[in-house]
């Protein structure tokens, strides 16, 4: 009875999940069997299916663009508060004077950074947006030695490729006093 509980096997449903998707990848069942009290460190096949799933699933979700129709889905009673008026720029990804905060976060999504002032004997909170703008540019390379598979083979080369990297720049600026659009900027293209 001790050993049956020693080297029991998980069961219901995540460990059903589990095993087909074990079976697909070909990963013997045997492994998915742990000892009940086990100090072992190393993972085993299901660890590492569990940790890159959770990884992989991760990656995705960081991925997900952020647009205006998205996040008015997400966020239906925030757009239905709006105006008419406010609610067609919104859909369009555009403010005006005097818009709520709430209704520029729906345009043009949630800012890069906050600043707090007093400027002109008032209050005010400025919104600052950022995009990435890519950087073109050609790199001289050169090299020697390297390997091929597990052999080793010594030789050199030199040459040029293009690479691309991407800077934060600020794309707008929204000023509110008392929690309305008092003024904004935009720098370059439309977000």
């Amino acid at each position: 009875m001790l050993n049956e509980k020693k080297n029991a096997t998980p069961a219901g449903p995540l460990a059903s999940l589990i095993r087909r998707l074990m079976k697909f990848l070909e990963v013997p069942d045997s492994s998915l069997k742990y000892p009940r009290h086990s100090f072992d460190t190393t993972m085993t096949a299901p660890h590492r299916l569990l940790a890159s799933l959770t990884g992989i699933s991760l990656l995705l979700c960081s991925c997900a663009v952020s647009t205006p129709q998205t996040r008015i889905e997400r966020n239906p009673g925030a757009f239905e508060s709006l105006s008419a008026r406010q609610q067609g720029l919104v859909e369009r990804g555009l403010i005006e004077k005097g818009m709520p905060k709430k209704g520029v976060i729906l345009a043009l999504g949630n800012p890069a950074g906050r600043a707090n002032g007093y400027r002109n004997g008032k209050d005010f909170e400025r919104w600052t947006y950022a995009r990435l703008r890519p950087h073109y540019r050609q790199n001289f390379y050169g090299s020697y030695g390297g390997c091929r598979g597990h052999r080793r083979y010594r030789g050199y080369g030199i040459g040029f490729a293009p690479s691309i990297e991407y800077y934060p720049t600020r794309s707008a600026t929204v000023w509110f006093h008392r929690d309305k659009v008092d003024f904004w900027e935009r720098v370059g293209p439309t977000l």
